[in-house]
């Protein structure tokens, strides 16, 4: 039997090492994954959550950005147009309604109008802007000297970066606080020919224009502070009665046939009387007393009258062939009316004497009544053919009686014999004066302040020419700024003040410009004023009518471009729009 090898070999197996299998084994991966990305998601995540809240607390400022650039605007408005002189204070205004919007700056209170607890990191800075265009960035350069036309105000919020902290800490450089800036401009650009020419500061309907009556105001503006939905009352659209810059009231304006009230017409629109400090009595610091307007006289002047000086009066008229001028100063009517009616133009009257005026004398005789015409100040002269000398050259009127004329000159040759035809030759009347403000007052308790009342007459050549004081100087004192440019002012302290009459010129048709000129605020405050205009003549001067209403009757026209050119500077409501702009970085 054949034998069979066997081999027989043993079977080794061999095992992975430890290391090799775990680094093999994809079990557990994303654990390990979520455990190293972890803190960055976190980071990132918080940095979201941040960047979030940083645009959230932007957002909040905005508000209080854009609340606080309206109020600064409204504050500059006033200092630089509505009332230039006057002190304001935007940061306050801007600070007040940055706060009533939550965001708080250093000067915040828990005491103020919107209590807010103090942040000294935080802050609120204004930029006055000037010429500035809605589009374009604030231009703080003012290298001309005129005022600002907008206002930038800028917040500035620090904010603690405690994510971005982290996360930047490790690439670097790390940041740890963010600065959240906001920006809002506000513009107050005053309206064209946004001066108010005619104010009514009653609390009733205080405009009331009727179909005959015309109003041209192409340069400034019609404007009541009453709050009623009628406070001014217009004729319908077909009606062309007003030609107005623009028309603004603190109430509504009411169409008569229900039609749309004119272009540029503002309601519910907020005005101020800017002469309402001369409504505090005393009107001045040095009021006459009783006694001195007891002193004053009765002023009727018809003649020649070189001039007046200031003091107290109880009244004033001027008609006829009145030549007068006022010295500057302030002029008290106690109780009285100031009145200038019928004046007259150059007249030269021819009368015959009644008797004879001897050589070196100086009265010439005349019957009884008939030197009715003449009046001091006339050019005398004796134009009788056979004695033409009697009367010296450039003698004048001295004195007036019913019967006799006493002249500046004794008479020479063989003097003057009767039924002598002698020439009187006189300029058209004129009332003048410049640098004065009248004030009609009464200056005991209860007694009534008088009237205004200025209608010039038919004659063209027959002028009114009155001046209100230039800037920096006014009734009140020192604070001449919150009454410069007064012209007349009507004591709205006395009891019940009289209304007025102010016709804009003579009623003659021929005249080719107005004879009556008033530079300067006419400031009745507490009683109605009358005007009356004329269709071929505007009304001269730069005029400021503020009564407590107004009636209108024929063609009245005003224009206030004229201001500067005669050194008159009014304080004057003005039609202010405020509005936010557009930001251009």
């Amino acid at each position: 039997m054949a034998s069979r090898n066997v081999t027989l070999s043993t079977a080794v197996v061999l095992r992975r090492s430890f290391w090799t299998g775990f680094l093999r084994d994809r079990r557990g991966v994303v654990g390990v994954a979520l455990a190293v990305l972890l803190p960055v998601l976190v980071g990132f995540a918080g940095i979201g959550i941040e960047v979030g809240l940083w645009f959230a607390v932007q957002r909040q400022n905005q508000s209080a950005a854009d609340a606080a650039a309206l109020s600064t605007a409204l504050e500059y408005a006033v200092q630089y147009y509505e009332q230039p002189g006057l002190t304001t204070d935007p940061t306050a205004a801007a600070t007040t309604a940055a706060n009533c919007n939550l965001f708080s700056t250093s000067t915040s209170s828990s005491n103020a109008v919107c209590p807010l607890p103090s942040s000294a990191s935080s802050t609120l800075t204004l930029y006055p802007c000037y010429r500035f265009m809605v589009g374009s960035s604030c231009n703080t350069s003012n290298s001309d000297g005129i005022p600002p036309n907008a206002v930038q105000v800028v917040l500035t919020q620090p904010l603690n970066a405690a994510f971005a902290n982290f996360v930047t800490a490790i690439w670097g450089p790390n940041v740890n606080q963010v600065n959240v800036r906001t920006t809002a401009i506000a513009v107050f650009p005053m309206l064209p020919g946004g001066q108010t020419c005619l104010l009514a500061v009653g609390s009733r309907q205080t405009l009331s224009v009727g179909g005959s009556a015309t109003l041209n105001l192409p340069n400034c503006t019609l404007a009541s502070l009453s709050i009623l939905g009628n406070s001014i009352q217009l004729p319908g659209a077909g009606n062309p009665a007003i030609n107005a810059a623009a028309i603004a009231t603190a109430g509504n304006v009411q169409m008569t046939d229900g039609s749309s009230p004119p272009p540029h017409t503002f309601t519910y629109f907020p005005l101020q009387d800017p002469y309402k400090s001369v409504t505090k009595y005393p009107l001045s610091g040095s009021l006459p007393t009783a006694a001195q307007c007891n002193a004053g006289s009765d002023v009727s002047i018809s003649g020649v009258n070189p001039n007046l000086s200031p003091g107290c009066y109880r009244s004033m008229s001027f008609s006829g062939e009145a030549q007068v001028t006022f010295n500057p100063g302030l002029y008290y009517i106690d109780g009285g009316n100031f009145s200038i009616t019928g004046l007259v133009g150059a007249t030269s009257p021819m009368l015959f004497t009644s008797d004879p005026t001897s050589i070196g004398t100086k009265t010439l005789y005349f019957c009884n009544g008939c030197t009715s015409r003449v009046y001091v100040g006339m050019t005398v002269t004796d134009i009788t053919p056979a004695n033409s000398e009697a009367i010296q050259p450039g003698t004048t009127v001295t004195a007036v009686t019913n019967t006799t004329v006493l002249i500046s000159k004794p008479v020479v040759n063989r003097g003057v014999g009767k039924k002598d035809t002698i020439q009187f030759a006189g300029n058209a009347a004129s009332i003048s004066g410049t640098g004065v403000t009248i004030v009609l007052t009464a200056i005991a308790p209860g007694n009534s302040a008088g009237a205004i009342d200025i209608d010039p007459g038919a004659v063209c050549s027959a002028t009114v020419s009155l001046n209100g004081p230039t800037t920096g100087n006014g009734l009140l004192q020192p604070s001449a700024t919150a009454s410069q440019g007064l012209l007349f002012v009507q004591d709205p302290t006395a009891s019940s003040p009289q209304g007025n009459t102010i016709t804009t010129g003579a009623s003659d048709p021929s005249c080719g410009t107005s004879n009556v000129t008033l530079n300067g605020a006419i400031y009745t405050p507490a009683s109605s004023d009358n005007l009356q205009g004329n269709a071929f003549a505007n009304f001269a001067g730069c005029t400021e009518f503020i009564a407590q209403s107004f009636t209108f009757s024929g063609n009245l026209q005003l224009d206030d471009t004229n201001c500067s050119a005669v050194g008159i500077t009014l304080n004057q409501a003005q039609i202010q729009q405020v509005y936010l702009a557009d930001l251009v970085m």
